[in-house]
């Protein structure tokens, strides 16, 4: 989620940009990487306490929470925290919990500004953090043979992550965006999860040989109002994919895929509305 983070102002975005894209300057950095491509930035370092932002998730039920940044590519290194509180250092229990990558672009006349400039860039990324890994390795063991390699830290921010020490979440709902997060799971041997996974259980199969673990929306999608009398009727697909996303935790369960639900941005009456409806299309309500 993102409770303890407060919004931002958005602007309604641009071409190539992201839809309700905070409005506010770019933070001050020394890294080689623009604002949203560093994975360094961590959650906990934008999280507020004070327990009155917190009252209707408690009264829900919830007590603790996984929470990340709204937006980028990286969107923070996530923290668990307390949903009680008044400081932050008395609500954080864990941090950093994960890396959190985004499938959106920067915008802003910055790259990366397509979507196939952000699997690009986040590849490279990647690569290049492998590599620094390697050259310090290299340094270390014999210092005389080569020049101290320059230190990065968005790169070294990923270490915990390229060596299996930290998970990273990616955000893909869509079965072709979890096909690509599946495929850099598997081309950088992450410990990979996969959060919304709304069409997760069209490649249930992959996900258990793979060893990738769902965090499941409850964000179902709704019926949108028409916007007039003469709009277009709702596609096929739009149809078949609001229909089939309450089957998704029964398929992720029967093919052994260890799953979670999250909310997505779902109000707590939404959530357990929508968990009777996963029972209601094939999942143990033990499970549930």
């Amino acid at each position: 989620t993102n409770l303890g983070i407060p919004a931002r102002p958005t602007t309604a975005g641009g071409p190539g940009g992201q839809p309700g894209a905070a409005a506010s300057p770019t933070p001050v950095s020394n890294s080689n990487y623009p604002a949203g491509l560093r994975p360094e930035d961590m959650a906990e370092s934008e999280i507020r306490a004070g327990d009155s932002q917190f009252q209707a998730s408690r009264n829900a039920g919830f007590t603790t929470a996984l929470t990340t940044g709204h937006t980028g590519i990286f969107s923070g290194q996530s923290a668990v925290i307390n949903l009680a509180g008044d400081s932050v250092s008395a609500i954080v229990i864990k941090s950093p919990f994960a890396q959190h990558v985004s499938f959106v672009t920067i915008g802003g006349g910055v790259y990366p500004g397509s979507l196939l400039g952000t699997f690009s860039a986040l590849r490279q990324i990647f690569n290049d953090a492998k590599r620094l890994q390697e050259n310090q390795r290299a340094y270390a063991a014999d210092p005389r043979a080569m020049r101290r390699p320059d230190g990065d830290r968005s790169l070294e921010a990923l270490f915990p992550a390229i060596n299996r020490q930290m998970p990273v979440v990616f955000n893909a709902n869509r079965e072709i965006e979890i096909v690509r997060a599946l495929d850099f799971i598997r081309d950088y041997d992450l410990v990979g999860i996969i959060a919304g996974g709304q069409e997760a259980g069209n490649i249930a199969v992959r996900l258990k040989a793979q060893n990738v673990q769902v965090l499941l929306s409850l964000n179902f999608p709704k019926r949108t109002e028409s916007a007039s009398s003469n709009a277009d009727p709702e596609t096929l697909d739009t149809l078949r994919f609001r229909a089939e996303v309450p089957k998704t935790a029964g398929k992720l369960a029967a093919a052994g895929v260890k799953c979670a639900f999250h909310s997505g941005g779902a109000t707590a009456a939404d959530y357990f509305s929508n968990a009777g409806k996963a029972i209601e299309n094939g999942l143990a309500r033990d499970a549930a």
